[in-house]
């Protein structure tokens, strides 16, 4: 509420606000003024992070609410014991935009350590699905590496992919109207080596993460597999939880039998 969002309001939009926030404090990791959003936002609940949301900028913040209050409910996880990793909360945007000025960029190594340390440490990643039939999320470079990253570590990371509530109902409505068909070609377009990013030299890091380490077809396919196998599991829950509804229906009515 600080930030002076509305429900129409995307990421990128209240970024200035989230800048204005830490403006005159001390960063405490470095020194300097400037800080980020999580050093300056009150929250008696504040603690290490338990999870990493991985979403684009161009989320609407309800939406980016929604979905993570829904992910508590679903999971039955107190929300004053979940503490989610945002980047644009939890990174200083002030250093950013003074690097971005001065045309520095991260050294390779040091993006490369931190990147895969956090993903490590934090171990369960949030991947943001939106729309459903073609989600933002895997045209932009940065959510296909974090999701890569985090599969790629295995048993060190969890991975639970997030629809927000309105596109988790909208996919459930659209299952029985070819919705796998729009799925498969979403997917079927996935290329990480075309994928965007907001900020070409983050673009290229992350590229060159991939060039020198895996390679774009073992990312490209570890990514489609990954969110083909969630996908059909989505579609599964559906067609059960329509069968439990028409189930209802049948014992409501005396017929048993059918019902079970």
């Amino acid at each position: 509420d600080d930030l002076g969002a509305k429900d129409d309001s995307k990421v990128y939009n209240v970024e200035p606000r989230i800048r204005e926030k830490g403006a005159d404090m001390d960063c405490p990791r470095d020194g300097k003024k400037g800080t980020a959003y999580v050093d300056v936002a009150e929250d008696p609940y504040a603690g290490s992070a338990t999870h990493m949301l991985s979403y684009t900028w161009g989320y609407y913040l309800k939406e980016i609410k929604d979905t993570l209050q829904r992910f508590c409910l679903d999971n039955n996880l107190d929300m004053k014991e979940v503490r989610v990793w945002m980047c644009f909360a939890c990174v200083n945007q002030h250093r950013v935009k003074e690097a971005q000025a001065k045309g520095e960029t991260v050294p390779f190594e040091d993006f490369k350590k931190i990147f895969g340390e956090r993903v490590q440490k934090i171990g369960h990643i949030l991947p943001m699905m939106s729309p459903w039939n073609a989600p933002f999320y895997i045209t932009r470079v940065w959510c296909c590496f974090e999701i890569f990253t985090a599969i790629d570590l295995g048993d060190k990371c969890k991975v639970t992919v997030l629809l927000p509530p309105r596109q988790s109902t909208e996919f459930s409505e659209a299952f029985d109207k070819g919705a796998e068909k729009m799925v498969f070609q979403a997917l079927k377009s996935i290329d990480v080596a075309k994928a965007q990013a907001s900020m070409p030299e983050d673009k290229e890091q992350i590229l060159r993460l991939i060039r020198e380490g895996p390679g774009y077809k073992k990312v490209n396919t570890e990514v489609v597999k990954h969110l083909r196998q969630w996908f059909m599991m989505q579609a599964c829950r559906n067609e059960v939880d329509r069968l439990c509804k028409l189930g209802r229906v049948y014992t409501t009515f005396g017929s048993y039998e059918a019902g079970i």
